[in-house]
């Protein structure tokens, strides 16, 4: 039996960078990397739109499923391990559970507002593991990580100096 949770949780956190450069970032996976747990490795994989980042605990594969200017979507599997070279097919083979990330951009200038939401878990193995509990647990800690190192990479990509009309954050 597979179990199934339609929404599992939303976030918003306000960052200093303008929305094409949030964008960018969350279909990077240096970027994803940068909050993803006990991060240790990321890059792409075979196909057009699939990257993976592998933590501590286990390895994620991300395919982008639908990019819009104010809206990006990320299909998410992830699994306990995987052996290299990682593939779509292996990976995907390997998942205990599979999600949906959407990420709503809403520009304000310099700045951007970006509520991350996580729904459509779809346990497939290990369904006794609170999964939407864990990722719930986990938010807040995120949007901080995303927010202090976004914007740390935002101003390192114009030479160090703060974004124009930007004052750094205090995280």
């Amino acid at each position: 039996m597979n179990v199934r949770q339609s929404f599992v949780a939303e976030e918003s956190i306000s960052l200093n960078i303008p929305s094409d450069i949030v964008r960018r970032y969350i279909q990077t996976p240096e970027r994803i990397l940068d909050y993803y747990p006990g991060g240790r490795e990321c890059g792409r994989v075979d196909q057009e739109g699939y990257f993976y980042c592998r933590g501590d605990n286990g390895i994620s594969l991300l395919q982008v499923t639908e990019d819009k200017p104010d809206y990006v979507a990320l299909r998410v599997w992830t699994s306990t391990s995987c052996q290299q070279p990682y593939t779509v097919a292996a990976l995907q083979a390997r998942a205990f559970f599979v999600m949906d990330e959407g990420w709503i951009l809403r520009a304000n200038g310099q700045r951007t507002e970006l509520i991350r939401t996580w729904g459509n878990l779809h346990k497939i193995r290990l369904r006794f593991l609170p999964i939407a509990w864990m990722i719930r647990r986990t938010v807040g800690e995120e949007s901080q990580q995303i927010a202090h190192r976004w914007e740390q990479q935002a101003r390192s990509e114009v030479g160090g100096e703060p974004i124009p009309g930007i004052a750094p954050s205090r995280h």
